[in-house]
């Protein structure tokens, strides 16, 4: 099990099928369905022993995909996979060139969680060497119920160890990048949630998936103008779907 071509190479090709599946599906903010889009799996990973193949995971709403979504991916080669048909994540595979999809709901932690594994072994070297050796002792047949259970049970292993690395790498630095952009808002604002809670506790006790900014009603509106001069698209939610919100 090794990669035959060098990592510029499958940046490229993710770069290339990135901009294939926004033209099918489109992004949240301009009436689409995807929230996040990132390269994860072995070829996201320098020096990483896996099957030459571009993984790609998808953050939608809504979720699971509905008809006309399944019909712009069977149009671009995608089969889906019936062991992965349903929650929490739908896997699909290309059927003529190396490219498999991860797709979850954009609320779901798992699609923090495939980052984080990401992100811990590009900064780990001696985690992914450790990796790669498993991977070797696996099947090498990567669609055997045997592989994905070995697979599975050794990224739950690798999960612990990648949320314990974020802690430590990113400390409260998701607040100094809202402080950052919020630095010119004349508003009150206030961080709540769970990072709230880790503020008055002064250290960071688990991963945060996301920010959350309390804002009066009656500024949302300032808010919205400031945040779009900034070169942010914001959306609202609207009949049970997140629609882009209008000026």
């Amino acid at each position: 099990m090794e990669r035959t071509t060098d990592d510029d190479h499958w940046k490229e090709q993710f770069a290339r099928e990135h901009e294939r599946l926004i033209a099918a599906l489109g992004e949240i903010t301009d009436g689409g369905i995807v929230e996040h889009m990132e390269h994860v799996g072995a070829t996201s990973v320098p020096g990483l022993l896996g099957q030459p193949c571009v993984d790609i995971a998808l953050a939608v709403w809504p979720f699971p995909l509905e008809e006309l979504a399944l019909q712009s991916l069977a149009s671009m080669g995608y089969e889906l996979d019936p062991y992965f048909a349903g929650a929490p994540e739908q896997r699909f595979r290309h059927e003529g060139t190396t490219f498999r999809l991860y797709v979850v709901d954009a609320f779901s932690p798992l699609w923090m969680d495939y980052v984080l594994v990401r992100e811990y072994l590009r900064h780990d070297e001696a985690a992914t060497q450790a990796f790669s050796v498993r991977k070797q002792g696996w099947d090498s047949d990567i669609e055997s119920t045997g592989y994905r259970e070995a697979k599975r049970q050794w990224f739950d292993l690798l999960l612990v160890d990648a949320h314990q690395s974020w802690i430590e790498r990113e400390h409260f630095a998701p607040l100094h990048h809202v402080a950052e952009e919020l630095r010119d808002f004349t508003y009150p604002w206030h961080i709540c949630g769970g990072w709230a809670l880790d503020v008055f506790l002064g250290r960071v006790t688990r991963v945060h998936h996301d920010v959350d900014v309390e804002v009066s009603r009656a500024d949302q509106l300032a808010l919205q103008q400031y945040m779009t001069t900034r070169g942010w698209k914001m959306v609202t939610p609207f009949d049970e779907r997140l629609q882009p919100w209008p000026m």
